[in-house]
């Protein structure tokens, strides 16, 4: 795929599999093609790895962040459970609201896998 973003004609030109499609450069069509290969870019980049929450990484991108807050804001639960905890960030960002509203707890499960090649190999088969 190959997309062509042309800001004085105001159009983003997406060429696919010999198929050409132009968009308004400010549609919703072009703004989901630009969002979904910045997305592309960023984990090839490592990006979500660059943020951290009061000095914790956290493997988020910023605006996952803010759309999990209005979420949590709007249900309130009482509870957050996060299995699989990389280095804590995500679990102070979750405490941290719970603070501010007054309530909930946080709970993170850490997972640790035994790997093996034989293992793997195994039950691969």
């Amino acid at each position: 795929m190959k997309l062509i973003v042309d800001t004085e004609a105001k159009t983003l030109t997406e060429e696919e599999e010999g198929h050409v499609r132009q968009f308004d450069l400010y549609s919703k069509e072009a703004f989901e093609r630009l969002s979904r290969q910045w997305v592309r870019v960023g984990w090839n980049q490592k990006y979500p790895y660059t943020f951290s929450w009061m000095g914790r990484p956290i493997i988020q991108l910023p605006e996952d962040m803010i759309r999990t807050q209005e979420v949590i804001y709007r249900v309130k639960p009482d509870v957050i459970v996060e299995t699989g905890v990389a280095h804590g960030g995500s679990l102070i960002f979750y405490a941290s609201l719970f603070k501010a509203m007054g309530k909930g707890r946080v709970i993170g499960i850490i997972l640790k896998f035994v790997h093996t090649t034989a293992r793997r190999s195994r039950h691969m088969s």
